[in-house]
């Protein structure tokens, strides 16, 4: 007697390497860090790189009143890598008779350096007790700089959400590109499979049950007892 093959139903094959296993669960862990990365990177370039340049770019038409530089001084702070500086300069100003003060020498801010050739050279140009032409904004005086315009630094902090943007959508788009296709090879390959196994069970059965096939009941020519009485 013949075995009779059972179809295996729900028998998936596996899209994987023998040497490292399962490749879809491994690839989870890009695919969640792209994600991660993709999205900080958009919200810096969005919610901070953004507003900053267009805040520095809409300053050169702000009008101006006089101020005077109130301190003026350089930051000295510790890092890893050793010491960094920044200028720091204050200046008060008045504005529709309402009094303020601002720190910022430009608007996209006064970054550390490990250099304190520019802190100085800022202090020694704004001197305590200096007259300067403050620049602020007419919707909100309280915003104001020194300097209105856009330098190299206006545009660091898009580039540098953008370089996280971009390596989190390549990881998360590479990756997921990568798991649909093997999710469609491995749906493929269980179609193949379900169906081979079916049509091989089909037969089986048909050969070790004769009488299951109809041709074989029209070929039938036996004398069953009954035929002559």
């Amino acid at each position: 007697m013949k075995k009779m093959i059972k179809p295996q139903f729900g028998t998936v094959p596996c899209w994987h390497s023998n040497r490292r296993g399962s490749v879809g669960c491994g690839l989870l862990i890009p695919l969640f860090i792209g994600a991660i990365f993709g999205t900080v990177g958009f919200c810096i370039m969005f919610f901070w790189g953004w507003p900053v340049l267009q805040k520095a770019k809409a300053s050169t038409d702000w009008p101006s009143v006089k101020g005077v530089v109130t301190s003026a001084e350089v930051i000295r702070s510790r890092s890893d890598k050793g010491v960094n500086y920044k200028p720091e300069v204050l200046f008060d100003y008045t504005v529709d008779g309402e009094k303020y003060q601002q720190g910022n020498i430009r608007y996209d801010g006064d970054w550390s350096t490990n250099k304190s050739t520019y802190a100085n050279k800022m202090v020694r140009k704004y001197k305590v007790g200096t007259e300067v032409d403050v620049y602020y904004d007419p919707d909100e005086p309280f915003e104001a700089v020194l300097e209105p315009g856009t330098s190299w630094m206006s545009y660091l902090p898009i580039g540098f959400g953008g370089i996280f943007f971009l390596i989190g959508a390549g990881l998360f788009l590479g990756t997921g590109g990568y798991l649909l296709f093997g999710l469609l090879l491995a749906g493929g390959g269980a179609s193949g499979m379900v169906g081979k196994s079916t049509s091989s069970s089909q037969g089986s059965f048909q050969e070790e049950n004769p009488y299951a096939n109809t041709d074989s009941w029209e070929d039938d020519n036996r004398d069953d007892g009954f035929e002559n009485l």
